[in-house]
């Protein structure tokens, strides 16, 4: 299944884009990687347990997800996006069979 266009207007991330960390993007080549998926979760999960701000950069979390998924997109979008994602056959699936399992699991009280 092939993704929804993407506006061809960059988000107005430029201030936020060196939030990014290093891994993710090489600004001298003009590459990405997707692995930037694991500095989004990363961050997520920091501020989903309640941190605001990165303490490494001082920058906000959501700056980071937000900066990082925009790179990836663009790479993708630009044709010079690195796939390195671990591959795992079949996992989607998977997921969403458990997904439905679990809607037939008794709600808690």
């Amino acid at each position: 299944m092939s993704p929804k266009p993407v506006s061809p207007q960059p988000a107005p991330i430029l201030p936020w884009a060196r939030a990014s960390k290093a891994s993710t993007c090489s600004f001298a080549t003009g590459q990405a990687r997707c692995a930037g998926g694991i500095q989004i979760l990363q961050s997520r999960l920091c501020f989903k347990f309640g941190e605001d701000v990165d303490d490494e950069s001082g920058l906000p979390h959501a700056a980071h997800i937000m900066a990082t998924a925009a790179i990836v997109i663009d790479a993708q979008r630009e044709g010079t996006l690195i796939d390195d994602r671990a591959h795992t056959p079949g996992l989607p699936a998977e997921m969403k069979r458990v997904a439905e399992l679990k809607k037939r699991w008794p709600k808690a009280a």
